[in-house]
């Protein structure tokens, strides 16, 4: 689900005005703040699924084939995980120094698991099998 949070101000003066599940809602409370020129108000959206997902499974992983060394590197990710649950299962070639991609798991054996089932298809299609 989305949310929709108008803010104002900046640094210290930075604070909420409210949150709102539409973006028609929130458009308006903005303008409303916005009516005289000294507030400058703005609206930031955030999907409250994304952290839902992520914990009622278990957690967001980073997932590194490392072939000059022979062996995969897993990470647990910690703090803002936007980004990589964006991109979650989605592989990143590094060429020489192997694939990476981002998984939702229940922990680090889990997610290492996810990761070579995604390596190995994305390999077999590389290779046109």
């Amino acid at each position: 689900m989305k949310v929709y949070v108008v803010t104002a101000g900046c640094y210290s003066d930075y604070h909420i005005c409210g949150v709102c599940t539409t973006l028609k809602k929130a458009t308006e409370l903005m303008n409303y703040m916005n009516r005289d020129e000294y507030n400058s108000a703005e609206i930031e959206e955030y999907d409250t699924d994304v952290w839902e997902s992520v914990l009622s499974i278990g957690g967001m992983y980073s997932v590194s084939e490392r072939p000059l060394l022979g062996r995969i590197d897993v990470t647990e990710l910690h703090g803002s995980i936007e980004d990589a649950y964006e991109n979650r299962n989605h592989i990143r070639d590094n060429g020489n120094r192997g694939l990476s991609t981002w998984v939702v798991a229940k922990d680090k054996e889990h997610a290492k698991k996810i990761a070579s089932d995604l390596f190995a298809k994305y390999k077999a299609e590389k290779e046109g099998l």
